[in-house]
């Protein structure tokens, strides 16, 4: 049997199909607002067409219809490879594609139109934002049914990147998404001043986290490899390491650079060492737990058979942390070399 008849593929090349077509609407109105800061008549004195109300638009059809069209089409696809089976439900699977179309659309209507909830990236009302739930849950299904029906014991590093992504990313649009509707089109956060403002940006930030970078990390980690021809860590494997030290490796680098990161975008005036010198006890809990995470991933058994880590001496751990923090070291030289007057 074929790839063809044995995968599916119908639901994978609608969503890459529609990648293409959301890309090219979304940039497309985002030349017209960028315009627009130059020429304001552009928007002819036509309500709908001004910068307040195509701008949301811009950014749903990037980050969700061009990005998340991506997103679907490609752990649809990695997701079957990896695991040597069909999607689970094919019935659910092209729920999701023809849901999020819908979604995308009634975006489109809604946003000109100035139906808004005015929280950034989550802009869509009630009912959309219910059948956004709808759909992501049904996408979750899709996936992880996949997952437990896979063929091999192993699950590939990028189905990991996924299934983090799925299940962030339902927790944040849920928990922000909760209102109380004045109307069919109308409604109020469930939350109160800043309590509402911290969930947003709690919502916002690990929207971008997850969305825009854990699930298109899970897109590379297949695909670079596929077109390179050539294994994630064929460099080590290639001089001799075991698999589990590379693995183990990769993962303390990538935890030690967003550790640093976390310090780094303290202030965009003080250094990391300048931050350091104002206390906040916050900031050390959060640095602690993530490193003894890292440690229990890494040196407990149980969990690192897990992740298939194996132990990495001092000597590896420092490599680790040396090349995370190089990864943020451009922002700490950004900082010292900007003019002092810009910094004060």
């Amino acid at each position: 049997m074929d790839a063809g008849s044995t995968y599916n593929y119908k639901v994978v090349r609608q969503f890459a199909v529609m990648t293409v077509v959301w890309g090219v609407v979304g940039m497309l109105v985002g030349v017209i607002i960028a315009a627009q800061l130059i020429w304001p008549e552009l928007n002819f004195n036509v309500p709908w067409l001004t910068y307040g109300r195509l701008r949301p638009l811009h950014t749903n059809a990037v980050i969700f219809a061009f990005g998340g069209s991506a997103l679907f089409a490609t752990s649809y696809y990695v997701v079957q490879r990896t695991c040597h089976t069909r999607l689970f439900s094919g019935g659910l699977a092209a729920f999701t594609f023809w849901g999020w179309q819908a979604i995308i659309v009634l975006a489109a209507v809604t946003l000109p139109l100035g139906y808004t909830s005015g929280k950034e990236y989550a802009e869509l009302e009630w009912p959309i934002d219910i059948l956004i739930a709808l759909v992501w849950v049904a996408y979750a299904v899709v996936f992880f049914g996949t997952l437990a029906k896979r063929k091999i014991p192993h699950i590939y590093v990028a189905n990991w990147f996924f299934g983090a992504f799925i299940i962030t990313v339902a927790i944040l649009h849920i928990v922000n998404s909760a209102a109380v509707p004045a109307g069919f089109w109308k409604s109020y956060s469930a939350y109160a001043g800043a309590q509402d403002a911290m969930v947003q940006w709690w919502y916002g930030h690990n929207a971008v986290g997850f969305f825009l970078t854990a699930g298109f990390l899970g897109m590379m980690y297949y695909f670079i490899p596929k077109q390179a021809g050539r294994p994630v860590y064929w460099w080590g494997a290639r001089d001799g390491y075991p698999e589990g030290e590379l693995r183990a490796l990769g993962f303390a680098a990538i935890v030690f650079a967003n550790v640093a990161m976390i310090h780094a975008v303290r202030s965009r005036h003080l250094t990391i060492v300048g931050s350091l010198r104002k206390p906040n006890a916050a900031l050390w809990w959060i640095t602690g737990g993530t490193l003894a995470a890292l440690a229990l991933a890494i040196y407990v058994p149980t969990v690192a058979d897990i992740f298939r880590f194996a132990p990495l001496s001092a000597g590896q751990i420092a490599i680790a942390a040396a090349a995370g923090v190089a990864g943020i070291a451009w922002y700490e030289a950004y900082k010292l070399l900007r003019p002092r007057r810009s910094r004060m």
